[in-house]
């Protein structure tokens, strides 16, 4: 099935405040999934990644995220 995407930030937007931005992906089915972080069109470095896992109906999600 399609992936549920989310994208938010830790705290709220505070001009020249450290923050996270993070991209949860849920409810996909085959665990076989890249997330990638862009900026401008390129990938950001430093990124970290949950351990894929799973729920009832083996539906899996994944979360990435990365401070800015």
């Amino acid at each position: 099935s399609s992936p549920k995407i989310q994208v938010y930030s830790h705290f709220p937007g505070e001009y020249g405040k450290q923050n996270t931005l993070i991209c949860h992906v849920s409810d996909f089915h085959p665990p076989d999934i890249t997330i990638e972080l862009l900026k401008n069109g390129e990938v950001l470095p430093e990124t970290k990644q949950t351990d894929l896992a799973f729920e009832k109906g083996w539906h899996f999600h994944l979360t990435k995220s990365v401070s800015f």
